[in-house]
């Protein structure tokens, strides 16, 4: 399976990252490090993670009922 995944920070100047799913599970803590709000999203898993700067995680299925 392709876990190809997408990291979107709120910091306009910053990259877009792609990268697998596996290296954010082992880099998380930096990875939310770089900016106020963090977004993770895997097109393929149908997820999108959001990340924000009091500690909370939103998780939102991305597929359509």
């Amino acid at each position: 399976m392709n876990r190809l995944v997408y990291i979107i920070w709120d910091e306009e100047k910053l990259p877009i990252i792609q990268t697998d799913f596996e290296s954010v599970l082992k880099h998380i803590d930096d990875i939310v490090a770089v900016a106020f709000e963090t977004c993770i999203v895997a097109k393929n898993m149908n997820q999108f993670i959001q990340f924000d700067d009091r500690n909370r995680i939103t998780e939102f299925n991305l597929e359509r009922e």
